[in-house]
């Protein structure tokens, strides 16, 4: 095999049974992206991924106001949250912003609370 069909065989793993915040970042990776810029970047907390703009990925004449930029943002945090979801960990998201790094998602990662709570957050009332 080459070592691109390695690389590409280790992104099509599926998630392990215990997944580690890792797992759920190599997801959002995946996700949509507009111009395949991938303008992102992932912090780890102890229980949480924060995904922000990286801004020295900006295509300022395709997108002057980062409107696909956010979109990607968006895309690649339903990603996590899918992945989070699949191995039973509810997830929420949040929404903050920073004069030096802008708009960041926060996926926060419930631990292994089942569906029944993760459909009792999502519900409507």
């Amino acid at each position: 095999m080459s070592r691109y069909d390695d690389a590409v065989s280790a992104m099509r793993v599926g998630l392990p049974a215990q997944p580690e915040l890792r797992d759920c970042v190599r997801f959002g990776t995946l996700a949509s992206n507009s111009h395949n810029t991938q303008p992102w970047k992932f912090r780890l907390g102890a229980d949480t991924i924060d995904i922000l703009p990286d801004f020295s990925r900006r295509t300022p004449i395709a997108d002057p106001d980062d409107h696909h930029l956010y979109v990607t943002l968006g895309c690649a945090a339903q990603n996590v949250v899918i992945a989070a979801n699949a191995s039973r960990r509810p997830a929420e998201l949040s929404a903050a912003t920073d004069a030096r790094e802008g708009t960041a998602i926060q996926v926060l990662l419930g631990k292994g609370l089942g569906m029944g709570h993760r459909d009792r957050i999502c519900s409507h009332p």
